[in-house]
């Protein structure tokens, strides 16, 4: 969508499109990690607050174990 709206343009020469895109495709890598981090800590936050977290489950999972859930 980028290139396309920069060579729609017209003023911008095409080798420029090129590194805006190289670019980019560095700069989208970030956001991944980040949101993986974010929602799982979200997901634990919302959880207690809910008071729907096992504690000795996701303790037993933190800690590389599996413990039987009590559902």
């Amino acid at each position: 969508m980028l290139a396309a709206t920069l060579g729609a343009v017209g003023a911008i020469p095409v080798e420029s499109v090129a590194i805006i895109l190289r670019v980019h495709r560095l700069m989208s890598r970030a956001p991944t990690p980040t949101n993986l981090i974010g929602n799982g800590i979200a997901t634990l936050v919302i959880a207690r607050w809910e008071r729907a977290l096992d504690e000795t489950q996701l303790q037993a999972a933190l800690n590389g174990g599996s413990a039987k859930s009590k559902v």
